[in-house]
């Protein structure tokens, strides 16, 4: 994998840890997308705690595989949001710790609290009744607190689970 550095690389089924990490040193801005019989919550979970960029149906046609590559080499993720909002929610992993003191702004908490009731920035947006270039300008803050790349990633790291503060209760 060193010699060739590619945008995206697919796996088929779950890696071991040790084999994600020999994977990500020799070639660490390559995105991985999992490839799957079934995007069930665990390997949702496991998929996106483990740092990759998306999973996607083995049966998928050909054209879904080629939009799903194209947005993960573009810098996106690619997972159901059925399937993502349903894993997020059962909450499978446990919370990745904190790199950063930064504390969230109760906005921030808030926007985090919408992406894991699985609404894109428009949705937050007209819900917050702000702007979906302030919900991103918010993101981009939580990003660099939390010291996370992406939205799923930023939702995961908060220490305590979302149930405990009631939002799952709220968002159902």
């Amino acid at each position: 994998i060193a010699a060739f550095m590619p945008d995206v690389l697919m796996l088929e089924g779950r890696i071991t840890a040790e084999a994600l990490i020999s994977l990500r040193q020799a070639s660490p801005a390559t995105r991985m997308l999992m490839l799957c019989e079934a995007c069930t919550q665990d390997l949702v979970m496991d998929s996106v705690s483990r740092g990759m960029s998306g999973c996607l149906l083995k049966s998928s046609a050909p054209s879904l595989i080629v939009k799903a590559i194209r947005t993960v080499s573009g810098g996106g993720t690619w997972y159901g949001r059925t399937a993502l909002l349903e894993a997020l929610k059962s909450r499978a992993c446990g919370p990745m710790p904190r790199t950063d003191d930064g504390t969230l702004t109760p906005r921030e908490e808030e926007i985090l609290h919408l992406i894991g009731s699985g609404l894109t920035n428009k949705e937050i947006g007209r819900r917050l009744d702000i702007s979906d270039k302030t919900v991103k300008t918010h993101l981009h803050r939580i990003y660099v607190k939390l010291n996370r790349s992406g939205r799923y990633k930023a939702y995961l790291s908060q220490p305590e689970p979302r149930s405990a503060m009631g939002w799952m209760s709220a968002a159902k």
